[in-house]
């Protein structure tokens, strides 16, 4: 059994915060049925736990860094980090429900078990990661290897920031060399006025919404020529912004009008197929990819 004292600084330090929070942020926190208490210290650095209605809450980062940090960093300057170690996947209000919608903006500290380095590589286990980002396993793997779920790993001094983009979530983190880690604001969506820019996603969707079912499916080349694409590269950019308005639907659930475009090969590019599979629409059991398609591909039609 491990019998190592804490440090005598540290434990100082812990019931300083205590004593501040107890004194400065419980009492206006206590209005809103919640609680936020310091659960350990190690060298400087506060570990915190939100309890009652702040669990799982979505204004808990709000709560937490411009309310209870701003206190706690002005009465006690020498706090080196602030960590949020609850588990806001349970609560009254948990922020992963495996539903789509926006990430929070919050931190807390990774379990040990979930990520770390093997052989240089940074490992983060699929089940803590697929709800994250409001996947099944399954659906985060299909999503993987099809491309529509990316990693991105970037160093950022001694620690190392992932970031992991889904259908419907982002997902990030700060990874020290031993391995020890923390959830941090994922990248922020677009704006309301940056995706009204995004205006070549609408205009496809215009343009398939008007073409008379029986000349559909169009090709990715014939949707170019109708937007005034001729450049080199024009079909990729239809194929991208095929691919905006597929997250648009899967957000909304309704069907694939990207399901309406196809290759010159008559089946849409394979990274339709990755995205349909990854949220939740693969192929049926014995369904052949052209099947698969064709079944979408109605669906759309009788929306």
């Amino acid at each position: 059994m491990d019998t190592a004292q804490p440090d005598d600084s540290d434990a100082a330090l812990l019931a300083r915060v205590n004593e501040v929070l107890d004194r400065k942020a419980n009492p206006s926190i206590a209005k809103h049925r919640g609680a936020v208490n310091a659960e350990s210290v190690e060298d400087g650095i506060v570990f915190l736990r939100m309890s009652g209605g702040c669990q799982g809450c979505a204004s808990a980062a709000m709560t937490l860094r411009h309310g209870v940090e701003e206190i706690l960093r002005k009465d006690i300057p020498e706090i080196r980090d602030i960590v949020d170690v609850t588990d806001h996947a349970t609560g009254e209000n948990p922020f992963y429900t495996g539903t789509p919608g926006a990430v929070p903006s919050f931190t807390r500290l990774i379990p040990a078990e979930r990520i770390g380095w093997e052989d240089g590589q940074l490992a983060i286990d699929p089940e803590y990661l697929a709800p994250c980002l409001g996947l099944t396993p399954e659906q985060l793997q299909d999503g993987l290897a099809g491309g529509v779920v990316t990693i991105e790993t970037k160093p950022s001094g001694s620690r190392t920031r992932v970031v992991v983009r889904g259908p419907l979530r982002s997902w990030a983190a700060d990874v020290l060399p031993d391995g020890t880690a923390r959830e941090v604001p994922p990248p922020r969506p677009p704006s309301a006025a940056e995706q009204a820019h995004n205006t070549l996603p609408r205009r496809i969707r215009e343009h398939l919404e008007a073409q008379p079912a029986a000349q559909l499916p169009v090709t990715y080349g014939q949707i170019a020529r109708a937007m005034g694409l001729y450049a080199p590269g024009s079909r990729r950019k239809v194929i991208a912004a095929l691919e905006t308005t597929m997250r648009e639907d899967a957000a909304a659930n309704r069907p694939f009008i990207a399901a309406r475009a196809v290759s010159r090969g008559k089946l849409p590019h394979k990274r339709f197929f990755a995205f349909a599979s990854a949220t939740g629409r693969g192929a049926q059991a014995g369904e052949s990819q052209a099947d698969w398609h064709q079944r979408l591909l109605a669906a759309s039609l009788s929306d």
